[in-house]
């Protein structure tokens, strides 16, 4: 089961469905979570599956709950201040015993709900009211909405993400002779800056310099103007360069339980052991990588590791979460063995950590006007540079230079911290010579 390693410096309180949690002060409500056990969190919108955190990075359903009378509430990109009242949402029941559950008992294979009693006159309409109260991701808010505040701002350089590739892309800006006057804005999702390198354990560098909005979503791009949303404004950026450093979605690799609560993407695991958040004391490790080494490092002995071998069958065992994972001989892909008899080994462990090649995330990129191809050895599509990390636009676009730069591995250089750097070093530079040019 997930745990502290240590004791919270700063601890404060939250409730969470009538039970006080007590988590780090500033720390994502999620991780507080996971810290004290509670790892099944969620429920799949149709369904009602029992879901954990895959990501943690607000990629995934795995964390949403209802906060402060709010639903949908990506829960581990929201800082814990104390106080907070956190709700399981989509169950009828408890979070621990969601009764429509007894939907994998009738349907044990799944509802095809496209033709489920369609046609029927009275039967499908029956379904249909049925269907809308059961389905869905929560109740509307407790509460109206406040109407938020909006503004516009005018930068030089805007550098969306705040780990590796987009910091060291502005601090070079504001570190150069030539650039140091430039109003650089960088704006980032997560509760605090660093990105893969606060998984991985590296030092960050001083951001004194740099102006940063944290918590900060990147919406949208139109005709060269960003939309950012914040907590409680949205801002519209208008920028002479674009720097995009999204890095990649979590991978995710297909095999039967993948989607049990207590299977995490050995990045997520990484990240919550940089925190003293151990996801248990007996851990599968699927795949090997920088993050799964970063967990290894961190944990030490605390961990026992069960390691599934490269080629090996993999089945996540548990029913309301992971509680073992079946290790089979036989290959995960490729034609199937006919001849001779598969063993399969079993292990209890308390987590199941995967680590595959991330897919880029291109999707900012291809909005703003860029060419994009697909990479099979990178796990997706890809934003079409120059050797300089500038966006190419897609055929049929203006002949007009684009104003948008790709950096780091959504660009295609992979997890090596010197490739992502170096990368980004090339960016800088060629922004800087872009933004030194006559307009």
């Amino acid at each position: 089961m997930a745990s502290r390693v240590s004791l919270p410096r700063h601890p404060v309180e939250l409730d969470f469905d009538g039970e006080a949690i007590v988590a780090e002060e500033g720390e994502p409500i999620a991780f507080a979570l996971i810290a004290s056990g509670k790892v099944a969190l969620s429920r799949s919108p149709k369904l009602h599956r029992p879901h954990g955190p895959y990501c943690l990075r607000g990629g995934c359903d795995g964390c949403l709950l209802r906060v402060n009378g709010e639903p949908n509430v990506m829960s581990c990109l929201v800082p814990c201040r104390g106080g907070e009242r956190v709700e399981t949402q989509n169950v009828l029941g408890s979070r621990k015993m969601d009764l429509m559950q007894a939907t994998d008992w009738f349907f044990p294979r799944g509802i095809d709900h496209h033709h489920f009693l369609a046609g029927v006159p009275a039967a499908s309409y029956v379904v249909q009211k049925i269907a809308r109260h059961v389905a869905g991701l929560g109740r509307l808010p407790d509460d109206a909405r406040p109407v938020d505040s909006a503004r516009r701002e005018d930068v030089d350089v805007l550098v969306v993400g705040g780990g590796a590739a987009g910091l060291t892309v502005a601090l070079r800006l504001r570190a150069g002779r030539t650039t140091a006057s430039l109003k650089v804005l960088v704006a980032d999702d997560g509760v605090s800056p660093g990105g893969s390198l606060l998984a991985r354990g590296a030092s960050l560098p001083d951001l004194s310099s740099l102006d940063l909005y944290d918590r900060t979503t990147a919406a949208g791009i139109y005709e060269r103007e960003v939309l950012l949303v914040r907590e409680k404004e949205a801002i519209v950026v208008r920028s002479r360069a674009l720097v995009l450093a999204t890095g990649t979605h979590d991978g995710v690799v297909a095999f039967a339980g993948n989607d049990l609560p207590g299977v995490f993407s050995a990045r997520a695991a990484a990240l919550l052991a940089q925190r003293d958040i151990a996801v248990g004391k007996k851990v599968g490790l699927f795949g090997t990588g920088p993050y799964s080494d970063a967990f290894r490092r961190k944990m030490g002995r605390r961990v026992q590791a069960v390691t599934v071998p490269p080629g090996a069958s993999l089945v996540a065992e548990g029913r309301g979460r992971l509680t073992s994972i079946a290790i089979g001989a036989e290959p995960t892909s490729g034609p199937r063995r006919t001849s001779g008899k598969q063993s399969t080994a079993h292990h209890e462990v308390d987590a199941l950590l995967v680590e595959a090649p991330g897919a880029p995330s291109f999707e900012l990129a291809e909005q703003a006007g860029a060419g994009v191809i697909f990479d099979a050895a990178r796990g997706g599509y890809l934003p079409v540079t120059d050797s300089n990390g500038r966006a190419l636009a897609r055929p049929g676009a203006s002949d007009e230079p684009m104003f948008l730069w790709c950096a780091g591995e959504m660009s295609g250089t992979g997890p090596s911290l010197g490739a992502i750097e170096a990368n980004a070093e090339a960016v800088a530079l060629d922004v800087t010579r872009a933004l030194a040019s006559p307009r």
